[in-house]
């Protein structure tokens, strides 16, 4: 399966990192020195997750052309939505105008989700034989985070993303994936949704702890299944946490930095969609042989590790 094209869209507000250190108490050139946030897009009364995910898919067909009556698959991964039943993916196939053959279905997942639901694509299509696929992510945390809360407002920024897959064409062609769940450290970033009076919770040490454990160990397997050496990556894409847990990530896997970029300055973390938002700055770079690594990991606990290789002109 090859990961073709991606597109994005932020809200319409964006909030600098003095505003939101007001709201909250906390320190503006902390979160843009250490954390690496400058600013990030939250979403709006009036705006929904769902015309938010609509504009990103329509951004992608009027970049690539794919002709909405081939795409065969339509995946929705999030976890904040408005509505809980039906599945967004339902909606977004009438709102797209996508066939009724399109099979449509929603992923739970957070920080881990592209990836998951990337290595569900790729076997779905190649064992049913759908040539086109629509990945979409969107999970807008400013929904459930009190303005006040500086372990998590200052962190979060919202976007939805579409992604084109195929099993021909020029892109990242996809290989084999790591994936991994830890439960027991559940209550390290959790939104018991039933009770409206609560906000989402993060204890951040806790996720920290678990991402510079887990991710280079992930990474690693990752490289064993697919007979690969850490040399032989030219770029890391990992999700879009902290620019602290990244240059963690860096020094402890010894990765120069160039080779690991971060784009969480002007968007915050944007949970599933961190890593498509990479890939929608990067792809049109990449040549013929060129090779990557991505990883997501965070709400779950949980963690996914994939590699790729630029196929193509």
């Amino acid at each position: 399966m090859i990961i073709r094209a991606t597109a994005s869209a932020l809200p319409s507000h964006s909030y600098d990192s003095a505003t939101v250190a007001a709201w909250c108490g906390s320190d503006a050139t902390f979160l843009c020195k250490k954390v690496g946030i400058s600013s990030r897009h939250l979403m709006q009364e009036g705006e929904s997750e769902l015309e938010l995910a609509v504009s990103a898919c329509k951004k992608l067909f009027a970049r690539t052309g794919v002709a909405l009556r081939d795409i065969g698959l339509c995946i929705h991964v999030g976890q904040v939505r408005a509505q809980t039943i039906p599945h967004t993916s339902a909606l977004l196939q009438h709102h797209l105008g996508l066939s009724e053959n399109c099979a449509c279905f929603d992923m739970g997942l957070a920080c881990s989700g592209y990836i998951y639901a990337l290595s569900v694509a790729k076997s779905f299509m190649e064992s049913g034989n759908v040539e086109h696929g629509l990945l979409i992510t969107c999970d807008p945390y400013s929904r459930i985070m009190g303005r006040t809360n500086r372990n998590t407002v200052p962190l979060f920024g919202d976007a939805a993303t579409a992604t084109w897959l195929s099993l021909h064409g020029t892109g990242l062609e996809t290989g084999k994936t790591d994936l991994g769940t830890d439960g027991a450290g559940a209550a390290y970033l959790e939104f018991p949704s039933h009770d409206s009076k609560r906000e989402l919770h993060m204890n951040g040490r806790g996720i920290f702890n678990f991402a510079v454990r887990r991710v280079p160990e992930s990474v690693e397997r990752c490289l064993r299944l697919n007979e690969v050496s850490k040399e032989d990556i030219d770029y890391f894409l990992f999700h879009q946490a902290n620019a602290f847990i990244l240059r963690t990530l860096c020094e402890s896997m010894k990765i120069d930095e160039k080779r690991c970029p971060m784009k969480m300055e002007k968007v915050a973390n944007t949970v599933s969609s961190s890593i498509p938002l990479l890939l929608e700055e990067f792809l049109p770079r990449f040549y013929s042989g060129q090779r990557v690594i991505m990883s997501g990991f965070g709400g779950g606990l949980s963690w996914g590790t994939t590699y790729a290789a630029f196929k193509g002109d």
